[in-house]
């Protein structure tokens, strides 16, 4: 299996029927990434064909409304958790922390293995 630390594009979808598309590195256990008004910082568990995590999402700049539609200030916690499909992708669902009824479904597609260090 290849390994997750790699640049991820995602797509999420909430129950709502509302959905968005970004970027994730996964890297040393540390998520981080974005889109067009919101970033996203985390850390996550991969073992046994899965993945776990915990991402802290924070709104930055268009107007654009989370995927659950307007909610209480600039950020929030997603809890996730997953499984791989094959070595390229991963299905995930996820739901926000103390708000259990907002869930979304999210599908990771491998974009590119992350560089060497120099």
């Amino acid at each position: 299996m290849a390994s997750i630390e790699a640049l991820w594009a995602v797509h999420f979808q909430s129950d709502f029927g509302m959905a968005g598309d970004g970027v994730v590195v996964f890297e040393t256990n540390r998520a981080y990434g974005g889109d067009s008004g919101w970033y996203y910082l985390g850390d996550y568990e991969a073992n046994d064909g899965g993945l776990r995590g915990r991402i802290q999402v924070h709104h930055y700049g268009a107007e654009l409304p989370t995927v659950f539609g307007h909610l209480p200030g600039n950020s929030f916690e997603l809890d996730l958790a997953g499984k791989f499909d094959g070595e390229n992708a991963i299905r995930a669902a996820g739901a926000v922390v103390g708000m259990p009824n907002l869930t979304m479904s999210l599908t990771f597609r491998r974009l590119a293995d992350l560089p060497n260090p120099s």
